[in-house]
């Protein structure tokens, strides 16, 4: 697995699709999970249950599978691999009732077949470091606008506080109806310790000037925006 997560980042430099845009999903460059089909449809039932719509759920198991490689003590604690990855989203306590949803619940067709090119293909959605995400009604405050207000999210400039204490930065919206998605300092530091890149405008100018891991915008990593 570590061999594999060191040739994915490596392949990061070159770019990745962009959520949302299913012309970019024949390109692989992520770890594939090879997820038994009782395993898969719970996931995708959590997904649909947290985002909704189809690109929504791509994100989330974009992001699921993103919190698991970039912390290391999770893949001690839970393991690695399918395995982990389950019982990390099913036990980590991170998602709301977790077990209730993978267990219950009606299963869109099309949410499936998206969880599935995520998770089993490996086209993911967002970029490594992206590993957070609230709903509007758990935001405490957005740094450059108003909470309710997407125009207001600005992508690597918007710091978002939760009602839990936590803080991130905004990456993008994946659906129309979909929650806020973003990233920690934790996980960008994480992704360039590994030897992936992450994209210059996110880092500052002190970390940007050291150059190693570092691409030039935030576009050059995802090939448009969603």
């Amino acid at each position: 697995m570590k061999q594999l997560l060191v040739l994915v980042l490596i392949l990061l430099s070159a770019g990745f699709p962009a959520a949302g845009k299913d012309h970019f999903a024949k390109k692989t460059v992520f770890p594939k999970y090879d997820l038994t089909e009782e395993q898969l449809v719970q996931i995708a039932r959590l997904c649909q249950q947290e985002q909704g719509s189809v690109d929504g759920a791509k994100a989330e198991a974009s992001l699921m599978a993103n919190q698991l490689e970039t912390d290391a003590s999770r893949r001690r604690k839970y393991g690695e691999g399918a395995r982990g990855l389950w019982n990390w989203v099913r036990n980590g306590g991170w998602f709301y009732r977790a077990g209730y949803y993978m267990d219950n619940g009606a299963l869109n067709e099309t949410v499936l077949e998206g969880v599935r090119n995520v998770l089993v293909n490996g086209c993911r959605t967002l970029p490594l470091f992206v590993d957070e995400h609230d709903c509007l009604s758990d935001i405490k405050s957005v740094s450059t606008g108003r909470v309710s207000r997407k125009k207001d999210y600005i992508r690597g400039k918007t710091l978002v506080r939760n009602v839990y204490g936590s803080s991130w930065t905004f990456w993008c919206f994946p659906g129309k109806d979909s929650d806020p998605f973003g990233y920690t300092e934790e996980a960008v530091k994480a992704v360039r310790k590994m030897g992936g890149k992450v994209p210059a405008d996110i880092l500052g100018k002190k970390n940007a000037e050291k150059g190693a891991g570092v691409l030039s915008r935030a576009d050059d990593i995802l090939p448009g925006r969603p």
